[in-house]
């Protein structure tokens, strides 16, 4: 069934139509303008970040160089403190240094007791451009140690007297690092990079640098005191208690190995007439003179020791009776034919005693294993004796039996 509407519902339909809002959609021209403005923000928001990526990443790079850094600054410690013997340790320095990957060239530089620099070690390389980066280092070296700064750092493009070292770079920078011991600089660490460094990177050398001079310090330190324990304080020479260690390790040796050893034990002739009639300090005097006179004609292994008193003696390794016995007699030359040299130093103590017209002679005695005896001390025993036989004979002479 249809349904009509009455006239009075008709107009009031058309009423409400006329009075319904027209469309509010947005003409083209603002939708335009909208869609700008939110492209705008969404490339602001990638530009950010985009920004806030590569901000991640340097500082992630900064993180595991530095993560690097003090991985390697602690394996340099513990490496360093390893070892007291300095060989080794100068070894260990340069390993070290060879993986910091922004040092292109390193050296350690000394200033030596009469002024002049000596370099310990460098970096090796055959890159020609790096030819002669340690004639540049060693410039600085010598400006750090004549004003004693505590660092030095030079821009090799600022310095026109550098330049000369680097024909083939435009940029680079050299470092000094000063080793100071006792408030004293005798050696610098250089470093030469091919950039200029930033101030992470020239921490980072100091705080390598520091590490290093610890353990150099402590190692000289270490072998100062070992030299003491073991070399006399007269004479310079290794002292009785060094001998004993020594030749029973060479006696060991040669008994394992079934090798000759042999020793010579020397004494000043009349030395206690040279003290009492000079007094002490010209006997401490003779005892300096032929301790280095003795020096002079000895191998570089064999071993001079003071044995005690006026009395000397030398390990001769591999080195059968016959054969000491030459260096024996060529010791006793070396000290009759060079005693003229402190004859003058009893004149001048004592000008009106004739003792002086004598000269300052040796007496001594060789023997060898295992000819000589089967025990460290019987060899030693059959020295003494042999050295009394020479004294007993008219002295200046050597006394051993083939």
């Amino acid at each position: 069934m249809r349904r009509k509407l009455s006239p009075s519902a008709s107009i009031s339909t058309q009423k409400s139509m006329k009075n319904r809002p027209k469309n509010t959609e947005p003409s083209p021209t603002q939708m335009d303008a909208s869609e700008t403005l939110l492209i705008e923000e969404l490339k602001s928001k990638v530009s950010e970040l985009e920004a806030s990526y590569i901000r991640v990443q340097d500082e992630n790079q900064l993180l595991h160089k530095r993560l690097h850094q003090t991985s390697l600054l602690y394996k340099i410690a513990a490496m360093l403190n390893s070892t007291y013997d300095t060989t080794k340790l100068y070894n260990i320095i340069q390993n070290m240094l060879s993986d910091i990957s922004f040092v292109r060239h390193y050296a350690l530089i000394e200033r030596t007791d009469s002024g002049s620099v000596n370099v310990l070690f460098h970096t090796h390389t055959k890159d020609r451009s790096l030819a002669h980066v340690l004639d540049a280092e060693k410039e600085v070296a010598e400006k750090v140690f004549s004003t004693e700064k505590e660092s030095y750092v030079i821009s090799v493009n600022e310095r026109k007297d550098l330049l000369k070292y680097f024909p083939m770079k435009t940029e680079g920078s050299i470092v000094a690092l000063p080793l100071t011991f006792h408030k004293k600089s005798s050696k610098v660490v250089c470093y030469f990079a091919e950039h200029s460094l930033s101030d992470g990177e020239k921490e980072f050398l100091n705080l390598i640098t520091n590490e290093i001079g610890v353990a150099v310090e402590r190692a000289l330190l270490y072998q100062e005191t070992f030299e003491i324990s073991i070399k006399d304080g007269l004479t310079g020479i290794y002292n009785r208690r060094y001998f004993n260690d020594r030749s029973q390790r060479e006696f060991n040796r040669a008994k394992r190995y079934k090798h000759i050893l042999s020793f010579i034990l020397m004494d000043i002739d009349h030395f206690k007439k040279f003290n009492d009639t000079y007094g002490h300090k010209v006997g401490d005097e003779v005892l300096v003179w032929v301790a280095k006179n003795l020096s002079k004609g000895l191998r570089d292994h064999d071993v001079l020791a003071r044995y005690g008193g006026e009395e000397f003696i030398v390990i001769l390794p591999e080195t059968d009776v016959k054969g000491a016995a030459i260096v024996a007699e060529k010791l006793r030359k070396i000290i009759d034919e060079q005693s003229v040299q402190i004859n003058h130093l009893f004149v001048s103590q004592n000008p009106h005693s004739t003792f002086h017209t004598d000269r300052v002679t040796i007496s001594l005695g060789v023997a060898s294993f295992p000819k000589d005896g089967a025990t460290l001390e019987e060899v030693l025993e059959r020295t003494d004796q042999q050295l009394y036989v020479a004294k007993s004979q008219g002295r200046n002479q050597v006394g051993y039996e083939e």
